[in-house]
C-alpha cells in the first residue's frame, strides 16, 4: 500500500474518532438529542442536497416537536441546542440570555473584518460591549427620526405596482417587495461553498490560521471601502442624515471607540440580516391577504381611518396606532407556529 493511500486512510480513521466522540456530547449532558449520523449529523449531505438551512432547521425543529421534546440537542455540523417549548425560548431571550451570547459561527476579525458583527462575534465581553453600544441607537425616538427614509422610498414601490397595472400584467409580488426593502436598507448578499462552510464550523482554528473568509472579498472591500468614505466625508464636511450609518458614526464620536471597521461590521449585517426577512413577511402578508378579501378590506378600513386622523401623513407615530395592521403581521407568524 502507498504512502498516500495510508495517509488517506488514517486520515479517515482519524476523522471517524473525531466524530465519534464528538457526536457523543448531549449523551454526556443527558439531554434527549437526535441520533446523529458520521459526519453530517442530522442534516442530509450537504454537498448533493438542495435543502437550504432554513430547511433543514425546520425538520430538525419538527422532529422534536413530534417526541414532544421542550428542548433537545442536535448536530447540525456543531453541536446545536434547539429550543421547542415558548417558555424556554421567553427564559433564553430574557433572564439567561448572558449565558447564550456566542452563536457558534465563524468570523474571523484579523482578516475579515466584516465578519465581525455583532451576530457572528463571539466572547461574551466582546458581545455585551458591542450590544450596549447599538441598544443606546435604537431608542424610539431615534427609529421615529429614520422613519421618514422609509416613507420616501415609498413612491417606488407605487410607481413599480401602478406600471404593472397600467400594463395589466401580473405582479411578481416577491420581486417588488425585494426592490423595496433594497430600496429601504440596501442589501448584500452572503454567500460561500459548502466545503468551506464544513470547513469553518467544524474547524474554525484551522480555518482562521488559513486566513479564510466568509465574505467574498470584493464585497467586503466595497462595502469596508463606501463606509470609511462616508465617515471621512461626513466628519470632515460636518454633514449628517437620518439614517443608520449616522448613528453609527454619532455614537464613534461620543467617546465609545468604535472603529471604522466594526462600523462596517454592523452595517452589514443590519442589511444582510433585514433584507430578506422583511421581504418575506411583506410578501407572505400580502399573499394572504389577497386570498382572505374580509380581512384585507377591514385592514384596509383601519388605514384609511388612521391615516385621516393623521393628515394622511405616514410617520411612526401613525403606525402605532394600526393596531389590527400589527395583529396581521403577527398573526402570520402564529399561524405557521401553530401548523407545525
Amino acid at each position: 500500500m502507498c504512502a498516500f493511500s495510508l495517509a488517506a486512510l488514517l486520515l479517515v480513521v482519524v476523522l471517524f474518532g473525531y466524530y465519534k466522540w464528538k457526536y457523543q456530547y448531549w449523551r454526556k449532558k443527558k439531554l434527549p438529542f437526535l441520533q446523529p449520523q458520521i459526519p453530517f449529523g442530522n442534516i442530509l449531505n450537504p454537498i448533493t442536497s438542495k435543502d437550504c438551512f432554513g430547511v433543514t432547521m425546520a425538520r430538525v425543529y419538527s422532529e422534536m416537536k413530534r417526541n414532544g421534546w421542550k428542548h433537545g440537542g442536535g448536530y447540525v455540523f456543531l453541536s446545536m441546542y434547539v429550543l421547542v417549548d415558548l417558555n424556554y425560548i421567553k427564559n433564553i431571550l430574557t433572564k439567561d440570555f448572558h449565558c447564550f451570547t456566542d452563536r457558534g459561527f465563524f468570523h474571523n476579525e484579523k482578516d475579515d473584518p466584516i465578519s465581525n458583527n455583532i451576530f457572528l462575534m463571539s466572547g461574551t465581553n466582546k458581545w455585551k460591549r458591542m450590544r450596549a453600544k447599538l441598544t443606546s441607537i435604537f431608542s424610539s425616538g431615534r427609529m421615529k427620526h429614520l422613519f421618514q427614509t422609509l416613507v420616501k422610498c415609498l413612491p417606488h414601490l407605487l410607481s413599480s405596482l401602478e406600471a404593472d397595472r397600467v400594463k395589466d400584467q401580473p405582479t411578481n409580488i416577491k420581486d417588488t417587495m425585494s426592490s423595496f426593502t433594497m430600496d429601504v436598507i440596501g442589501s448584500c448578499i452572503l454567500r460561500q461553498e459548502n466545503v468551506c462552510h464544513y470547513l469553518l464550523l467544524n474547524f474554525p482554528n484551522l480555518a482562521k490560521s488559513l486566513g479564510v473568509c466568509t465574505i467574498p472579498k470584493d464585497v467586503s472591500e466595497f462595502l469596508m471601502g463606501v463606509v470609511k468614505d462616508t465617515v471621512k466625508y461626513r466628519e470632515l464636511n460636518n454633514y449628517s442624515r437620518p439614517d443608520f450609518i449616522q448613528l453609527l458614526i454619532d455614537l464613534k464620536n461620543s467617546g465609545d471607540a468604535l472603529t471604522v471597521e466594526e462600523i462596517a461590521a454592523q452595517c452589514f449585517v443590519f442589511f444582510l440580516s433585514g433584507f430578506d426577512t422583511s421581504a418575506t413577511t411583506q410578501t407572505f402578508t400580502l399573499y394572504e391577504r389577497a386570498k382572505n378579501q374580509d380581512i384585507q378590506e377591514r385592514l384596509r378600513e383601519e388605514i384609511c381611518t388612521v391615516l385621516s386622523h393623521h393628515d394622511d401623513r405616514l410617520t411612526y407615530d401613525t403606525i402605532k396606532h394600526l393596531t389590527y395592521m400589527d395583529q396581521v403581521v403577527a398573526g402570520e407568524f402564529w399561524y405557521l407556529v401553530r401548523k407545525e
